[in-house]
């Protein structure tokens, strides 16, 4: 009990929270957790989830309110393969749609989905295998999941910026000097580090694989076709692939201890950040990640039993050697910090060697309401200037 009100028991508002995502995300702000108390009182004693017919009247009118507020057909086309601006009063739609989970999933469903057409129907007729689609799909979500930040920024300054000529009321993105979103640096670190991990194992085992059928052919002891005596992995012995890989990790292993150094020198004393907002990466990131290694290691497969020639492995997984000690080093240092140390830090400092430099506040883009006549007045007395239209930032008041 809390003021004579009873907590709402956390699996019942849990069970409202699943059902009221038919709802659309500016109506939930605003009104979730109105209505689930509502609900909480109108359920028995000792409820802990949503009875059937109250959720079926929640899907029911939330899938409702969607179909209500939607802009009509022509102006989501514009907005999607146009590139144009929706008017003010479509703004809270539009912003719905950039902030939510599946933001990417829609753009592609609208831009691009002719192109999964035509590689399905190649695949149908047989002039691809299935993985050429399959690695297609895990392309563009990588491609799509790790700009998931950049693409959403880029899309809120073109479709969202507030103008003079909006009406009250109206929510917008105005341009300020604001506090800078950096990345904290764990997660990243650790994805880095397993994408790194897959990549040098799976393509230097690729080459090693081809090698060795490409000795066997070669002195006729396994192979019973003419075509596989013409593997190559560019006209290198498994002998010289282990020699060149045991150099890179001659030269990987002191770059991280130099990693492990610096950072353990700088990052404990590194200097405070009042313009910084550290923030986590974002899911569409993490799915961007998980694709990337999904890619690579179908890749590097696909090199190793000879579908596909072999034209990354020699080089990639050397590469992905080389860059696998300093980040795993990085990784380690990170695991037991703060969550404030970010990425552009740990970079810095690995790179250079020298502290982590203070930033400064950068443009960027808040939320701002367009006050009416009453708030005006009031926005005036607070800021002990003329009365007029102005904004205000932050949230609605």
């Amino acid at each position: 009990m809390n003021g004579g009100v009873p907590e709402i028991d956390a699996r019942f508002e849990q069970s409202v929270g699943f059902w009221l995502r038919a709802y659309p995300r500016r109506w939930r702000v605003a009104r979730a957790a109105e209505l689930t108390a509502v609900l909480a009182d109108l359920a028995a004693p000792g409820a802990r989830r949503l009875d059937l017919r109250s959720a079926l009247g929640l899907l029911r009118s939330g899938w409702a309110t969607r179909w209500r507020e939607r802009p009509p057909i022509w102006v989501v086309f514009g907005y999607r393969w146009q590139l144009s601006v929706p008017a003010a009063r479509y703004r809270a739609w539009v912003r719905d749609d950039v902030e939510g989970p599946l933001f990417h999933v829609r753009e592609v469903a609208w831009r691009l989905w002719f192109i999964f057409v035509m590689m399905g129907q190649q695949v149908y007729l047989g002039n691809y295998g299935p993985e050429i689609l399959v690695g297609y799909v895990l392309l563009f979500a990588a491609i799509l999941g790790l700009g998931d930040a950049r693409s959403r920024r880029t899309t809120a300054k073109r479709v969202l910026r507030a103008s003079p000529d909006d009406p009250p009321g109206q929510w917008g993105l105005i341009s300020v000097s604001t506090l800078r979103d950096r990345w904290t640096a764990r997660p990243v670190l650790r994805w880095t580090t397993g994408l790194l991990a897959v990549g040098a194992l799976g393509w230097n085992a690729a080459a090693l694989a081809r090698s060795l059928r490409t000795t066997a052919c070669v002195t006729g002891t396994a192979a019973t076709a003419a075509d596989r005596c013409a593997v190559s992995v560019w006209g290198m012995s498994t002998f010289t692939l282990l020699v060149v890989m045991l150099g890179v990790l001659a030269v990987a292993v002191p770059l991280g201890l130099l990693t492990l150094g610096r950072l353990r020198r700088e990052l404990p004393d590194r200097p405070a950040q009042p313009s910084r907002y550290v923030v986590r990466p974002t899911t569409g990131m993490a799915v961007g990640a998980a694709a990337l290694g999904a890619l690579v290691a179908g890749e590097a497969w696909l090199e190793a039993v000879g579908r596909w020639p072999m034209a990354l492995a020699p080089l990639a997984g050397p590469l992905c050697l080389l860059l696998l000690v300093p980040v795993a080093a990085a990784a380690w240092v990170v695991r037991a910090m703060e969550p404030d140390v970010t990425l552009v830090d740990v970079r810095r400092v690995a790179l250079t060697g020298r502290p982590p430099a203070v930033d400064a506040l950068t443009e960027g883009l808040v939320g701002a309401y367009r006050a009416g006549s009453s708030d005006a007045e009031l926005l005036a007395a607070q800021q002990g200037r003329p009365a007029g239209p102005g904004w205000v930032l932050g949230a609605a008041r």
